[in-house]
């Protein structure tokens, strides 16, 4: 910062004059900065408000127009100690008969008493090393197989691990010494097994391969590299398991082995996530190629005729093929002319649009050679379409601005489609976008990585077991449950009802069963629906019977339209409180100075009165005022008759001061209207389908009415009730004010310096000569 040395001769305070003189012109530039600031807090009130009003048109609007907002059901049960009911829209209103013949139940299965803890070896229950425990639970298609393997180290920990991961809830009560395994839904087709038998582990082996095949992503080539590695991994696991086995207990060489027995192991288990992570990054990396690719679809789809960056990009591309002007702009529609340069391009695409033809005639067998050469079949094809567009300067013409396929058109295109992409990485917003759609789909790669190394795990377990036993086609030969307290236990087809086998107590799994309306059903589950009702069963005695009533829930109904009239009038209140606001004529935001002398309450109460007064007597939402006020005075013909909603004792009240609040007649919270006569309740109990068709009708041009408010103009976007655009334009041009301004000032300021440092100059050499002149006359 320059230090200025102003006033030194003639004894003037210059920097006190020069800050006068500024004080007077920066007062225009803080009139725009005033501007600025009153322009910003009116975006913002009506940014607020207009997320109010699109709350009601999503929330109460949309759901008064539809017709299942009127259909709500309401059900009522004889006996609630045995069953209770709700109904849903699609319920038709009448009773039923209801008597349940079996419960529904999950099948469990609870062990005899064993000398166990949960870290016991199967081996040391009499289970032979290598049984297999295999564990199915469900049917279908919904089936789940899991099987255990036993090997030395195997323990009952694992054995339950194995039932939980089929689905089952599984435990082994230490303290009890038993199990307690059970399904997790009811019904017959949830029922489970656990058996022991025999496994072919090559015919396993196959199977394991092909899942993994099935879920992999990545190239074949890494796949076989995973199959190749793994299986020398397997070899040296297995080599060092084999030094570890027959080193001498208490050894030196024992220590050493199991060190790396186990570092075998580690990676051997290392390829597995090695290839599941593989699988995540290919993964991630299309998933933020799609999103990209999708971002920049979207936007795409925006850039149209009217659209700010379409018509930028219409503009950039027609300068490489119109003349400009002296200014270097476009001149008007009727009075451009190409330059040479578009004329010879679409001379060329005309060529090659003709020489293309020739090439189809010669590849069809059509072109006579004979007749004339390749190059005069190109050259006659040129002139036949130049001929066919009435000249050459017609067909030029054609070729540049043919909206469907013209040199204009397609680097249109091509433009669009670079500035999409450039949208999606370049652009703060599109990069956004981008990284939010990746973050919506980023637990597919992790799910694709989880997927690969199940199956991989599995592939590697079976392929382990299959070497370890002599190679493929080896049999092996299981044990049984006993040792467990378990029994081999099929869940599927028992008799309702417990029994016990071997010590075991087996609970079935079944089906409710039951008798509605004389009509035999069954359901997995004590809760089920049927025609819209639900019937929840709470107790059960034989032949018990209960009858369920469904109607028209009027309350309900009678809530629905109580609840929008409050919230319509909610809102209505605030926007007539904006629109009508006190005027706040002579107030403008503080200056930095002025906020120096005056409170913080003194500051809110100043700018609180500004920034209330800003939608006063605004066109915007005076209009929007205006013509949902209108939409909802509207009439519907049903059946030759009109109605309205004051048809129904609703209306808006005396006071105009309420500018136009809806109110209910027998309204219990109306103190005004509260002993009116309840005609909405009453239409609802005589003729609730009027009430309905009135309604959705009335609401649904409300709800047209809104739409049609928030349609994107040039003014305002999309979902948009006010003229976001235009503000925002606004901001921007007194953005650009004050920074000219600014400019503008500093150069006054230093203007001003300039000419008081040449008086000061032109003074001082005037003092020096008067100074010289007296001099002489005195000597």
């Amino acid at each position: 910062m320059a230090i200025r040395m102003a006033g030194m001769v003639s004894g003037l305070d210059t920097d006190s004059i020069i800050k006068e003189l500024m004080s007077a012109q920066s007062l225009k530039k803080t009139k725009i900065e005033q501007k600025k600031t009153k322009t910003e807090w009116k975006q913002d009130k009506w940014s607020e408000l207009n997320t109010k009003i699109y709350k009601l048109y999503t929330e109460q609007v949309s759901k008064m127009r539809l017709q299942k907002t009127y259909l709500t059901k309401k059900a009522s049960s004889s006996d609630e100690t045995f069953v209770t009911a709700t109904a849903n829209s699609n319920a038709v209103s009448g009773s039923h008969e209801l008597t349940v013949t079996q419960l529904a139940n999950a099948q469990s299965v609870t062990g005899k008493k064993i000398t166990a803890t949960s870290k016991t070896k199967l081996t040391d229950l009499n289970m032979a090393k290598g049984t297999v425990i295999t564990v199915k639970n469900g049917a279908g298609d919904n089936e789940v197989v899991k099987t255990l393997e036993v090997a030395d180290s195997t323990t009952i920990d694992d054995f339950v691990s194995t039932l939980k991961s089929a689905g089952l809830n599984a435990s082994f009560d230490e303290n009890q010494g038993r199990f307690f395994i059970s399904a997790k839904s009811s019904g017959a087709d949830n029922a489970f097994s656990i058996s022991t038998g025999t496994v072919d582990i090559s015919s396993d082996y196959a199977k394991a391969k092909t899942e993994l095949e099935n879920v992999y992503t990545g190239s074949n080539s890494n796949l076989q590299k995973f199959y190749n590695d793994y299986a020398s991994a397997v070899e040296k696991t297995l080599e060092k398991k084999k030094i570890y086995d027959n080193a001498a207990t208490g050894s030196d060489e024992k220590v050493t082995a199991y060190d790396e027995w186990q570092a075998a192991e580690k990676e051997r288990q290392k390829l597995i996530s090695n290839l599941g992570e593989s699988v995540e990054k290919a993964k991630l990396e299309e998933i933020e190629n799609d999103a990209r690719k999708k971002v920049s679809e979207d936007y795409l789809k925006t850039l149209v005729p009217g659209n700010k960056e379409y018509d930028e990009i219409k503009e950039s591309v027609e300068k490489n093929y119109y003349e400009l002007d002296s200014d270097g702009n476009l001149p008007a529609a009727g009075q451009r002319k190409f330059t040479d340069s578009a004329k010879e391009a679409a001379k060329a695409a005309i060529k090659q649009e003709a020489t293309d033809a020739i090439n189809e005639a010669i590849k069809n067998g059509t072109f006579d050679a004979n007749a004339q050469s390749k190059e005069e079949a190109i050259e006659n094809k040129y002139n036949e379409l130049i001929a066919a567009k009435g000249g050459e300067d017609a067909a030029i013409k054609d070729k540049i601005e043919n909206t469907t396929d013209g040199l204009i058109a397609s680097a249109i295109t091509e433009a669009k489609k670079s500035a999409a992409n450039e949208y999606a990485v370049s652009n703060e917003t599109g990069i956004a976008a981008v990284e939010a759609e990746i973050e919506a789909n980023k637990s597919k790669a992790t799910d694709a990585k989880n997927d690969v190394i199940a199956k991989a795990q599995e592939y590697g377990n079976v392929y382990y077991n299959m070497i370890n036993s002599g190679g493929s086609g080896t049999t092996v030969t299981t044990g049984q449950l006993g040792g467990l307290g378990l029994t081999d236990i099929d869940g599927y087809g028992l008799p309702a009802g417990n029994k016990e086998v071997d010590g075991v107590t087996i609970s079935a799994a079944s089906d409710v069963e039951y008798t509605l309306d004389g009509v035999k059903f069954n359901d997995t589950k004590n809760e089920f629906t049927v025609a819209g009702v639900t019937y929840n069963i709470k107790g059960y005695k034989a032949g018990q019977t209960a009858t369920i009533t469904v109607n028209n829930d009027v309350d309900a109904v009678y809530d629905s339209v109580k609840t929008f009239v409050k919230e319509y009038n909610k809102l209505v209140t605030e926007m007539a409180e904006a629109y009508y606001a006190t005027s706040a004529r002579g107030y403008e935001p503080l200056t930095t100075e002025e906020k120096e002398s005056m409170t913080d309450d003194q500051i809110k109460l100043w700018e609180d009165k500004i920034k209330g007064s800003l939608l006063r007597r605004d066109d915007t939402l005076g209009s929007l005022m205006t013509a949902m006020r209108a939409a909802l005075q509207t009439s519907v013909d049903i059946n030759g008759k009109q109605y309205s909603l004051a048809s129904f004792g609703i209306t808006t009240g005396t006071d105009y001061k309420e500018r136009g609040l809806l109110h209910i007649y027998g309204d219990t919270e109306d103190s005004v209207y509260a002993d009116r006569d309840d005609k909405l309740k009453k239409a609802l109990n005589e003729d609730p389908d009027l009430v309905m068709n009135v309604f959705t009708n009335i609401v649904d041009k409300l709800h047209s009415t809104m739409q049609d408010k928030m349609k994107a103009t040039s003014l305002s976007s999309a979902l948009t009730f006010y003229n976001d655009k235009q503000l925002k334009n606004t901001i921007e041009d007194y953005k650009e004010d004050i920074t000219a301004w600014t400019k503008k000032l500093k150069e006054m300021e230093n203007k001003y310096y300039k000419q008081f440092s040449a008086m000061e100059t032109a003074l001082s050499k005037l003092n020096s000569q008067t100074n010289s002149l007296s001099g002489l006359l005195g000597s």
